[in-house]
């Protein structure tokens, strides 16, 4: 849960940025942080926090 809140807390301070969530199971989500013309572009590119 707090590694949550932190990744919320750092995602709310940089307002270019967002998050792209991937199913990989029926139990995992993976989540890949972009940037927001990335997004649009529809370019996955992961990102270490």
């Amino acid at each position: 849960m707090e590694a949550m809140i932190r990744i919320l807390r750092h995602l709310k301070t940089t307002p270019g940025k967002g998050l792209m969530f991937r199913t990989i199971d029926r139990k995992c989500i993976e989540a890949t942080l972009i940037e927001k013309d990335q997004l649009l572009s529809g370019v996955e590119v992961e990102s270490q926090l």
